[in-house]
Parts: structure tokens; sequence; C-alpha cells
């Protein structure tokens, strides 16, 4: 049996609207804690966050398409990504 990598998943995620100012919840799993952050800037589908526990100025980017709602699991089932609080 061949699997083709590439192919898009089977799942069609759901519209989210995301402005400056969104709070977002960080999930890595593996215990390490929740992060929380806020949306501060979008610059076409790159949306900037700053995570609390990082210093001021310090910010992370994210494709648009990578923001879930909460209850949102991969493929394999797993609930790790970043999600609108």
């Amino acid at each position: 049996m061949k699997i083709n990598l590439l192919s898009k998943p089977k799942y069609k995620p759901a519209s989210i609207n995301i402005e400056v100012g969104t709070h977002l919840d960080g999930v890595w799993g593996a215990m390490i804690p929740i992060s929380e952050g806020h949306v501060v800037g979008i610059a076409g589908d790159i949306v900037s966050v700053h995570w609390d526990e990082n210093p001021i100025g310090d910010t992370d980017c994210y494709n648009i398409k990578d923001i879930h709602k909460q209850g949102f699991v991969g493929v394999n089932g797993s609930p790790i990504g970043v999600f609108i609080a």
C-alpha cells in the first residue's frame, strides 16, 4: 500500500476570525504548560503572536490556517497546536 504524505488532509478547518488582540492558547503537549498569548500583528496569511512568558517584543509567527478553534484535533488525534482562547 502506498501512502502519499503530500495528500491533503480529509478534514476541513472551521473558519475563524482573527484580529489584533485576539487571545490565543498554545498547547504544546508533553507536560509543557499551556501558553497564553495574543495576536500583535497580521500580514496576509501570517499572524504574529506574543506569548505572555516571552520578553516584550519577542513574537512568533504562524500561518493563519494553523490556528484553530478549541476542540480541534489533528489527523493523528492529537490536541496540540495554537488555539483561539
